[in-house]
């Protein structure tokens, strides 16, 4: 009996110490962001790598703790699953690929050294994420009704009154560091910043894109007037979207 116990603890120590010896090294943020974000972000995360001045659309400043895509309300940190996500899926419209060729584990070690590059983090917390409401069902009386909120609060203003991006305000709008920036065209499709669904662009228009001239309008515009404005941008696309959702290949069902 004490023989077969003694066998059990060996087999037990050996294989806890093949676990060890087989175990993968820590994943070292620093160098992932090295090899991957600094030539853009820069080594100190400032936005002034190698090649960002060839970069139309500048790279992010990271010591400052602005960020466009958040879950948080307008003025909040982002959370770290706002970091992820958009680590994951990358930025459209920019070179901001999808990194989504690190795995899950590379991703988050990713975070402290982006947070680290700003105080921001060191002195403050994200705030809750914003609740988002029970939606309001797609109609052709809410894309109307969103129409109307499109126009009384200016959006064509910068976004086109076809929302193609060509309103007379578009050609001079400028972000927080003074570099140009061009509004977005909603009839480009499936490929709007920070996700594509319905509740993605609610999320926009509830809190704002920080460092961008798009304001949060969750003080301006009520719950309703938000889903109505879902829809109504939604309904600009060239029908490769579905409302929720893409549609498939990012091209409309053949009709039968």
């Amino acid at each position: 009996m004490v023989f077969v116990f003694a066998l059990a603890m060996i087999a037990t120590l050996l294989a806890a110490t093949q676990a060890a010896y087989s175990a993968e090294p820590a994943v070292d943020g620093k160098e992932i962001y090295k090899m991957n974000c600094a030539s853009c972000h820069g080594e100190k995360g400032d936005g002034m790598g190698p090649v960002a001045n060839a970069l139309t659309i500048k790279p992010r400043d990271f010591t400052i703790g602005s960020y466009k895509i958040r879950s948080t309300p307008n003025g909040s940190l982002p959370s770290d699953e706002d970091l992820l996500r958009t680590i994951k899926m990358g930025m459209p419209g920019t070179s901001m690929i999808p990194w989504d060729i690190l795995d899950e584990g590379q991703r988050k070690a990713l975070l402290p050294v982006i947070k680290g590059f700003s105080k921001f983090f060191e002195d403050e917390k994200p705030e809750k994420a914003v609740k988002i409401s029970k939606e309001i069902p797609y109609s052709k009386e809410a894309v109307a009704k969103g129409k109307e909120v499109y126009m009384k609060k200016g959006c064509w203003e910068c976004h086109g009154e076809k929302g193609k991006g060509d309103g007379f305000k578009g050609d001079r709008l400028k972000d927080d560091w003074g570099n140009h920036i061009v509004p977005y065209d909603f009839t480009a499709g499936d490929s709007f910043k920070g996700g594509s669904s319905d509740k993605d662009i609610y999320l926009r228009f509830t809190t704002g894109m920080t460092g961008t001239p798009m304001p949060s309008y969750e003080d301006s515009i009520s719950v309703e007037q938000r889903w109505y404005l879902v829809h109504f941008v939604k309904s600009l696309t060239k029908g490769e979207m579905k409302h929720g959702k893409s549609a498939k290949h990012g091209k409309p069902e053949a009709k039968k």
